[in-house]
């Protein structure tokens, strides 16, 4: 094999030879295909609430919000690869339920200092933050309802 007189490193890019050497010539493996989330447009989606100073979920086996993978993958993972299934609890649930509502309230500051309790009751909208989920409440609500 003849000896190659490069100056520098990067000189032996697109060198035939070098690259042949090296493996460059060759064709790199299929990266492998990332996992889709499953169409769940078919599942209904429901309105969450506060009630009584805690996170209700309205819905059963057939929500929207209760379709997630059967086994314990982090819903920051999600799509895993692993079949989504029906379940009995809702998945956001216990990421509100984990701390006091107001760690999850992306609403007004003032409110920040409520405790459970003291939260009004009404329909919320959640959101996924990518580490833990917030809610605030839906903008129809009416004072007090």
């Amino acid at each position: 094999m003849a000896e190659h007189d490069h100056i520098t490193k990067t000189d032996t890019l697109g060198c035939t030879a070098c690259d042949k050497l090296t493996g460059r010539d060759r064709t790199p493996a299929p990266t492998p295909e990332q996992p889709k989330m499953p169409d769940l447009s078919a599942f209904p989606s429901v309105q969450h609430r506060i009630e009584g100073g805690k996170f209700v979920c309205p819905g059963d086996e057939n929500a929207w919000c209760h379709q997630y993978p059967e086994d314990d993958c982090d819903h920051e993972y999600w799509p895993c690869g692993h079949e989504f299934a029906s379940h009995a609890e809702c998945w956001i649930k216990p990421w509100i339920d984990a701390t006091d509502l107001a760690d999850s309230y992306a609403g007004d500051e003032h409110e920040l200092l409520l405790r459970d309790e003291d939260f009004p009751d009404g329909d919320v909208d959640w959101t996924w933050e990518g580490e833990y989920v917030t809610f605030d409440y839906a903008p129809d609500r009416e004072a007090g309802s």
